[in-house]
């Protein structure tokens, strides 16, 4: 993220081997791959308060433990205290707090190839999308909580990625989507 210091560790790397934009991604390993930031309030969504997660992932299998975090602001594998996006074969794209699934769209993420994910809130409606198409939608208006920042694992280290990651986007405060679109580059 812009502006965010972010600490990797041993199991994360720039990678040339496949790339969407550009030519690198990270790449995680699915055992111990992350990086790493510390707890700030821009991490934590208020009520009603329109947001949007975004990321391009390529996989082709599960981390070790299975339920692979992307990103995350939990303290523990259990999403107590922040939020959790999870994509696996295990729940497809997950959206997980407070020790609950906020929801589950059961997709199968292990392609091969590239894929854009985005989970967005606007107006008190929760949406989520695959390749700019619209996959799931509920009311939701709870607050989440502020913690750490996590790509490529739960910020406890738990639940790691395998795959590569491009794009990883937190936006607080506004909704890029909340209809159908066709998935853009970031960089120009």
């Amino acid at each position: 993220p812009v502006g965010r210091q972010m600490t990797p560790s041993a199991g994360v790397s720039i990678s040339s081997i496949q790339a969407l934009y550009g030519p690198k991604s990270m790449l995680f390993n699915g055992t111990d791959g992350r990086l790493a930031s510390p707890s700030s309030p821009s991490l934590a969504f208020s009520a009603n308060e329109d947001f949007t997660i975004s990321f391009n992932a390529w996989r082709s299998a599960n981390g070790s433990q299975g339920y692979d975090a992307v990103v995350s602001t939990t303290t523990n594998g259990s999403a107590t205290d922040g939020w959790l996006v999870e994509l696996s074969t295990f729940r497809g794209l997950a959206f997980v707090t407070e020790t609950a699934v906020v929801f589950s769209v059961g997709v199968n993420p292990n392609t091969s190839q590239w894929e854009h994910w985005e989970i967005s809130r606007k107006n008190g409606v929760l949406r989520a999308f695959r390749n700019g198409v619209k996959i799931y939608e509920t009311p939701n208006t709870r607050a989440y909580a502020q913690a750490g920042l996590s790509i490529g694992a739960a910020y406890s280290g738990n639940y790691h990625f395998q795959g590569f990651l491009q794009q990883v986007l937190i936006v607080k405060g506004a909704a890029l989507h909340d209809a159908n679109f066709v998935p853009q580059s970031l960089i120009g």
